[in-house]
């Protein structure tokens, strides 16, 4: 957690570093102790054929996106694993392998990380792009999941703020608010500077 918010302080090596230590958790749960310890219930309702395959991860998602672990503090850890994908497709290894063609297709010059990939991708999927049918059903199952991990998982700074209320579909509405409350605090100020001056005024004519 708290190399997540000192992300933009890290060197080039330690990122690359984190990065990788998430692909692999992406695979095998159990290399993410903060997932593996809240979701050691819920983790057994998911079948394991093969350990490092992605299963548990994706069965979590899954019970994730229909509302159905148990545990809340899983839920969290889910949304945030879903948040990690979101930021860097290449820490969703599933969606990156079955959106490859379609990265390279409509997403070519974009660069990796912040999100932008998986925006290039959304809103080629909101244009109507014909995509891949498997990248096409995967990341509408992401989109899906990255509004229910918002709802649970509260944005960490500013940036990720704003980013989620650009990205909601009331956004107009957040904005509208929030403009209302700026205008509000400007007009309080100008009446209480007003007021102040008019106070000092008088008691300097006593």
């Amino acid at each position: 957690m708290c190399l997540r918010k000192h992300k933009k302080n890290l060197s080039n090596k330690c990122v690359a570093h984190i990065m990788e230590m998430r692909k692999e958790a992406a695979f095998n749960y159990r290399l993410d102790p903060r997932l593996a310890g809240a979701c050691e219930k819920d983790a057994k309702h998911c079948k394991e054929t093969e350990e490092g395959k992605g299963e548990v991860v994706e069965c979590l998602k899954e019970l994730f996106r229909k509302h159905a672990l148990k545990d809340n503090k899983c839920a969290i850890e889910v949304a945030r694993m879903v948040s990690d994908g979101k930021a860097d497709i290449h820490i969703d290894p599933i969606l990156f392998s079955a959106c490859q063609l379609d990265l390279k297709k409509y997403c070519l010059e974009v660069q990796p990380g912040e999100g932008r990939q998986f925006q290039c991708l959304a809103n080629a999927l909101a244009d109507g792009q014909q995509m891949v049918k498997e990248c096409a059903n995967k990341l509408t199952e992401r989109i899906q999941l990255q509004k229910f991990a918002q709802e649970i998982s509260p944005p960490e700074d500013l940036q990720e703020l704003a980013e989620s209320v650009y990205e909601s579909p009331s956004r107009n509405y957040f904005l509208a608010v929030l403009g209302g409350a700026v205008l509000g605090v400007l007009v309080v100020g100008i009446c209480c500077g007003r007021a102040s001056k008019r106070i000092r005024k008088e008691l300097k004519n006593r």
